[in-house]
Protein backbone atom coordinates (compact mmCIF):
# COMPACT_ATOMS: atom_id res chain seq x y z
CA UNK A 1 0.00 0.00 0.00
CA UNK A 2 2.45 2.45 1.07
CA UNK A 3 4.45 1.72 -2.01
CA UNK A 4 1.85 2.15 -4.46
CA UNK A 5 2.30 5.54 -5.98
CA UNK A 6 -2.05 6.07 -6.32
CA UNK A 7 -1.99 5.92 -2.69
CA UNK A 8 -0.10 9.06 -2.28
CA UNK A 9 -1.61 11.21 -5.13
CA UNK A 10 -4.83 9.97 -4.10
CA UNK A 11 -3.91 11.85 -0.91
CA UNK A 12 -2.27 14.75 -1.94
CA UNK A 13 -5.44 15.23 -4.39
CA UNK A 14 -7.89 14.87 -1.09
CA UNK A 15 -5.77 17.82 0.81
CA UNK A 16 -5.63 19.71 -2.29
CA UNK A 17 -9.59 19.19 -2.60
CA UNK A 18 -10.03 20.16 1.25
CA UNK A 19 -7.92 23.01 1.16
CA UNK A 20 -9.82 24.25 -1.92
CA UNK A 21 -13.32 24.44 -0.39
CA UNK A 22 -12.51 26.06 2.18
CA UNK A 23 -10.53 28.50 -0.19
CA UNK A 24 -13.56 29.03 -1.89
CA UNK A 25 -15.82 29.50 1.21
CA UNK A 26 -13.41 32.50 2.37
CA UNK A 27 -13.23 33.63 -0.84
CA UNK A 28 -17.10 34.16 -0.33
CA UNK A 29 -16.31 35.69 2.81
CA UNK A 30 -14.42 38.20 1.04
CA UNK A 31 -11.13 37.21 1.75
CA UNK A 32 -8.50 38.30 -1.08
CA UNK A 33 -7.39 36.16 -3.55
CA UNK A 34 -3.68 36.75 -2.53
CA UNK A 35 -4.75 35.54 1.02
CA UNK A 36 -6.56 32.55 0.07
CA UNK A 37 -3.76 31.76 -2.07
CA UNK A 38 -1.37 31.91 1.00
CA UNK A 39 -4.00 29.59 2.88
CA UNK A 40 -4.33 27.06 0.56
CA UNK A 41 -0.38 26.53 0.20
CA UNK A 42 -0.41 26.63 4.14
CA UNK A 43 -3.42 23.95 4.05
CA UNK A 44 -2.10 21.35 1.96
CA UNK A 45 0.32 20.24 3.63
CA UNK A 46 -0.91 19.96 6.99
CA UNK A 47 -4.22 18.35 5.10
CA UNK A 48 -2.06 16.29 3.57
CA UNK A 49 -0.79 14.58 6.48
CA UNK A 50 -4.54 14.31 8.12
CA UNK A 51 -5.82 12.61 5.34
CA UNK A 52 -2.34 10.30 5.54
CA UNK A 53 -3.31 9.43 9.12
CA UNK A 54 -6.54 9.18 8.79
CA UNK A 55 -5.89 7.36 5.56
CA UNK A 56 -4.03 4.24 7.38
CA UNK A 57 -6.58 3.92 9.80
CA UNK A 58 -9.10 3.74 7.22
CA UNK A 59 -7.11 1.00 5.42
CA UNK A 60 -7.04 -1.26 8.52
CA UNK A 61 -10.62 -0.41 9.17
CA UNK A 62 -11.09 -2.02 5.68
CA UNK A 63 -9.01 -4.98 6.18
CA UNK A 64 -11.03 -5.37 8.94
CA UNK A 65 -13.98 -5.39 7.82
CA UNK A 66 -13.12 -7.46 4.66
CA UNK A 67 -12.13 -10.28 7.29
CA UNK A 68 -15.66 -10.34 9.26
CA UNK A 69 -17.77 -8.77 7.00
CA UNK A 70 -16.48 -9.81 3.04
CA UNK A 71 -18.98 -7.61 0.55
CA UNK A 72 -19.77 -11.05 -1.54
CA UNK A 73 -21.90 -12.15 1.47
CA UNK A 74 -24.22 -9.32 3.21
CA UNK A 75 -23.26 -6.32 1.14
CA UNK A 76 -26.70 -4.22 2.82
CA UNK A 77 -24.81 -5.04 6.13
CA UNK A 78 -21.76 -4.25 5.21
CA UNK A 79 -22.37 -0.52 3.74
CA UNK A 80 -24.26 0.04 7.13
CA UNK A 81 -21.24 -0.68 9.14
CA UNK A 82 -18.66 0.86 7.47
CA UNK A 83 -20.79 4.26 7.26
CA UNK A 84 -21.35 3.97 10.89
CA UNK A 85 -17.95 3.64 11.34
CA UNK A 86 -16.64 6.38 9.41
CA UNK A 87 -19.58 8.57 10.98
CA UNK A 88 -17.92 7.66 14.28
CA UNK A 89 -14.19 8.62 12.68
CA UNK A 90 -15.42 12.00 11.47
CA UNK A 91 -16.87 12.94 14.87
CA UNK A 92 -13.79 11.28 16.87
CA UNK A 93 -11.61 13.69 14.69
CA UNK A 94 -13.85 16.58 14.61
CA UNK A 95 -14.08 16.65 18.19
CA UNK A 96 -10.09 16.32 18.99
CA UNK A 97 -9.46 18.97 16.06
CA UNK A 98 -11.58 21.56 17.72
CA UNK A 99 -10.70 20.60 21.05
CA UNK A 100 -7.20 21.13 20.32
CA UNK A 101 -7.97 24.13 17.95
CA UNK A 102 -9.40 25.86 21.10
CA UNK A 103 -6.89 25.18 23.34
CA UNK A 104 -4.15 26.47 20.71
CA UNK A 105 -5.77 30.14 20.91
CA UNK A 106 -6.69 29.90 24.47
CA UNK A 107 -10.66 30.22 24.08
CA UNK A 108 -11.78 27.15 24.97
CA UNK A 109 -15.38 28.24 25.02
CA UNK A 110 -15.81 30.63 22.60
CA UNK A 111 -19.27 29.96 20.47
CA UNK A 112 -18.41 32.78 18.11
CA UNK A 113 -15.87 30.25 15.99
CA UNK A 114 -18.78 27.71 15.94
CA UNK A 115 -17.91 27.80 11.95
CA UNK A 116 -14.42 26.18 12.80
CA UNK A 117 -16.67 23.36 14.08
CA UNK A 118 -18.56 23.17 11.12
CA UNK A 119 -15.58 23.77 8.72
CA UNK A 120 -13.91 20.86 10.48
CA UNK A 121 -16.52 18.52 10.79
CA UNK A 122 -16.95 18.69 6.65
CA UNK A 123 -13.37 18.63 6.01
CA UNK A 124 -13.38 15.77 7.62
CA UNK A 125 -16.46 13.81 6.61
CA UNK A 126 -15.50 14.34 3.39
CA UNK A 127 -11.35 13.69 3.29
CA UNK A 128 -12.72 10.16 5.52
CA UNK A 129 -15.46 9.46 2.67
CA UNK A 130 -12.86 9.36 0.40
CA UNK A 131 -10.01 7.81 1.76
CA UNK A 132 -12.90 4.61 2.77
CA UNK A 133 -13.98 5.08 -0.92
CA UNK A 134 -10.34 4.79 -2.33
CA UNK A 135 -9.26 2.30 0.20
CA UNK A 136 -12.87 0.13 -0.73
CA UNK A 137 -11.79 0.46 -4.75
CA UNK A 138 -8.01 -0.35 -4.31
CA UNK A 139 -9.17 -3.76 -2.16
CA UNK A 140 -11.97 -4.37 -5.13
CA UNK A 141 -9.68 -4.10 -7.57
CA UNK A 142 -6.99 -5.83 -5.76
CA UNK A 143 -9.81 -8.53 -5.38
CA UNK A 144 -11.04 -8.42 -9.09
CA UNK A 145 -6.99 -8.94 -10.18
CA UNK A 146 -6.78 -12.01 -8.22
CA UNK A 147 -10.13 -13.94 -9.30
CA UNK A 148 -8.91 -13.02 -13.10
CA UNK A 149 -5.31 -14.94 -12.25
CA UNK A 150 -7.49 -17.71 -10.83
CA UNK A 151 -9.62 -17.67 -14.08
CA UNK A 152 -7.43 -17.83 -16.48
CA UNK A 153 -4.73 -20.72 -14.03
CA UNK A 154 -8.00 -22.94 -14.03
CA UNK A 155 -8.39 -22.11 -17.66
CA UNK A 156 -5.45 -23.40 -18.67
Amino acid sequence: MLKDRRYWIYHLFTAATIATLLGIEDRLEGASTRAVLLEFLADTPLFFLVASGLSYLAYRVVKWLNRIMPWDRKPFDRFIAESALVVVIVLASTTVTVAGYRLINDNPFNDNDFAFEINALIMFFISIYMVFVFHEFMSLSRDNHVLKLRSETLLK
